[in-house]
């Protein structure tokens, strides 16, 4: 399953899910000022879906920073963290972590 759950929250519903699957959570985050700025730059460009423009974006993820609402989620299954501060995610790297992790 794949989205932005929030932190406190989301536990409650995926808690059985990831009890009754080989579940793993991976955590992508990045620096606050990255992530401000990156959300800034989605949101100025035409491409984005109309879904994405509803409300006050930026202003939610400060908020949910602040909060700690975009923190990793706390279930008792496997985690990997992965910055993208500094750049793009290697897929093939994270499928390397996740087999290692299953072992194989």
């Amino acid at each position: 399953i794949e989205s932005f759950f929030h932190h406190g929250r989301a536990e409650t519903d995926l808690a059985p899910i990831a009890a009754q699957a080989q579940a793993l959570l991976i955590h992508i985050y990045a620096d606050e000022a990255v992530l401000l700025s990156r959300y800034e730059q989605r949101a100025r460009s035409t491409n984005r879906h109309t879904i994405h423009e509803v409300g006050n974006r930026i202003g939610d993820l400060r908020h949910y920073l602040r909060e700690g609402i975009c923190d990793p989620l706390h279930l008792d299954i496997p985690k990997i963290f992965i910055d993208t501060t500094h750049g793009e995610i290697d897929a093939e790297e994270v499928a390397y972590i996740v087999r290692e992790t299953f072992g194989g």
